[in-house]
């Protein structure tokens, strides 16, 4: 069973807490179960949010937070066991138009069963930047390029193709860190 509460405070349209506690238990288990799967009361995220309009659109968040980037193959919640993956740490983000960039220094969190006993990981830290581009509607998106993708005889010479491998220095979606 989890059950999860969260918690929303707002100072105006720039300044947000927010906070999140997890309640994950395991019925009938003959054994004990991992942190992971069987946590009494811990505390999944709790952090404090700042947005500022310069131009463009920059959030800082510090605090205990999830983060899953793209389509969480890389970096996910962990969504499969009962207890989700957090992070303390500093994230700050950039957007303009169709450019979104990330920076982030984590350190990752471990569940303990118990009540309010996770840490993080000593020695273990994830930094790193991402950035994602929109494809402008002339690169296939919005109602023209979905009647295009959905029409089969529009789909002989625009088919497009999904390729997963490394990428090139001066990508349109780049992943940095360790």
């Amino acid at each position: 069973h989890r059950l999860m509460f969260a918690a929303n405070a707002t100072a105006g349209p720039h300044f947000a807490m927010n906070g999140e506690v997890v309640i994950a238990r395991v019925s009938g288990a003959a054994t004990p179960m991992a942190g992971t799967q069987d946590d009494s009361l811990d505390v999944l995220q709790l952090y404090a949010d700042g947005k500022f309009e310069v131009g463009s659109t920059v959030r800082l968040r510090a605090g205990r937070q999830s983060l899953a980037l793209g389509s969480a193959r890389l970096l996910s919640i962990r969504d499969n066991t009962n207890v989700r993956r957090s992070f303390d740490g500093l994230r700050a983000s950039w957007e303009q138009e169709r450019v979104h960039l990330d920076a982030f220094h984590l350190r990752p969190v471990a569940p303990r069963g118990g009540t309010l006993n996770d840490t993080v990981v000593v020695g273990q830290s994830l930094w790193g930047l991402y950035l994602t581009r929109q494809a402008a509607p002339s690169e296939g998106s919005g109602p023209a390029g979905h009647a295009r993708r959905r029409n089969p005889r529009h789909l002989r010479d625009r088919m497009v193709v999904e390729q997963r491998q490394p990428l090139p220095r001066h990508s349109s979606r780049c992943v940095l860190g360790g």
